[in-house]
């Protein structure tokens, strides 16, 4: 399994990179943009760094990446994601450079059972006991198994493809997708990831609340039934950096009903074979 960290001008705060165990981050590739190479090798030069060339937003770039990979599966991470383990007592705590081989190579393991596996967010956490939860979000940092994706017109790039307005929610998209296909994703919760937002650089150069919502909107329109739009009231970080609006678009997504409507779509569809 290859492990990636996208990043686009953080080239000097690579938040995640710089917290890994030096023999994990040997084993990590940083992905960059066009005309962005030189700049992060001068601030990262012993790290493994690709060139992704001429990219249009984090859909154009996952899905780039994705198909660039040398490996079927690969773990995407965001650049500002840092991680904890949790313990028997459901307490997020420091982790060892051992514990993170264990960490990737859960992910790696579990990718042989599901198409998209992701670590979970640190917020909640110990509300789900179990080790791993199946069908839900997933965000910020997840495990890919592109063979399986490809091989069932999986994508990040879905509705960039048809509209190239939209560049966010591409995970929401790929998850929904695979789940009204009748794939499970998986989330670990036995690690945890803390992901700051609103920070300059990454997204935020094209976030805003009016594009939040639109591609809110294409999430609905391609899932139908399955996305509602809402309004996050003083929210501790706005979706572009200067909105001055005291709300933030957000979608609440029935991750359970996609999957039974891919569940029920694929018994009906065994009836006719």
């Amino acid at each position: 399994m290859k492990i990636y960290i996208p990043t686009f001008m953080r080239e000097d705060r690579q938040k995640c990179y710089n917290n890994l165990p030096p023999k994990i981050q040997k084993m990590v590739t940083l992905v960059t943009h066009s005309g962005r190479y030189d700049i992060l090798k001068e601030h990262q030069p012993k790290a493994d760094i690709v060139d992704l060339g001429k990219t249009d937003g984090i859909a154009d770039v996952r899905q780039k990446l994705m198909m660039a990979s040398k490996t079927d599966k690969l773990l995407i991470i965001d650049d500002s994601c840092t991680f904890k383990k949790r313990n028997k007592e459901l307490r997020l705590i420091d982790m060892t450079e051992d514990d993170y081989v264990e960490m990737f190579n859960m992910v790696e393991h579990l990718l042989d059972e599901y198409p998209m596996v992701g670590i979970s967010d640190q917020a909640g956490n110990n509300r789900v006991p179990e080790s791993v939860k199946e069908i839900g979000r997933s965000y910020s940092c997840y495990g890919v198994n592109r063979k399986v994706w490809v091989e069932n017109d999986i994508s990040f790039d879905g509705m960039y493809q048809k509209n190239n307005e939209i560049k966010l929610y591409e995970d929401f998209y790929a998850i929904l997708k695979l789940l009204t296909n009748g794939f499970k994703n998986a989330i670990i919760y036995d690690y945890a990831f803390s992901h700051a937002h609103g920070k300059s650089g990454g997204n935020s150069t094209i976030r805003t609340n009016s594009l939040q919502k639109k591609c809110i909107e294409s999430l609905q329109e391609t899932f139908p039934g399955l996305v509602k739009l809402v309004q996050k009231q003083n929210p501790s970080w706005k979706a572009g950096l200067n909105d001055e609006d005291e709300f933030r678009w957000e979608c609440q997504i029935s991750w359970q009903d996609a999957y039974k409507r891919g569940s029920t779509s694929s018994s009906l569809e065994s009836l006719f074979i």
